[in-house]
């Protein structure tokens, strides 16, 4: 099997303790920091952040019992915006 089947395997997960916190910034901040072909999306004027830490739990190839499976701290840091 080489590297690259290995990502296309379907994989079972569960998401726990899950926070989204979310900030207002000007959008002209994130502009400057996102490609070209991107549009920063704004709502009431604003672009947002946010910051969502969590747990994947029971990360596994589908099929497998639960109990072979990982737990993963996440974090990710997202901003929000459309495509051309």
């Amino acid at each position: 099997m080489s590297l690259r089947s290995l990502f296309d395997l379907p994989v079972s997960m569960g998401w726990r303790h899950l926070l989204f916190a979310n900030w207002p910034v000007d959008p002209d901040v994130v502009d400057a920091h996102i490609p070209d072909r991107l549009t920063v999306d704004t709502y009431d004027g604003r672009a947002w952040l946010s910051v969502v830490p969590f747990t994947n739990v029971e990360v596994r190839p589908t099929g497998l019992p639960a109990w072979t499976g990982l737990n993963l701290p996440e974090l990710n840091l997202r901003t929000y915006v459309t495509y051309e």
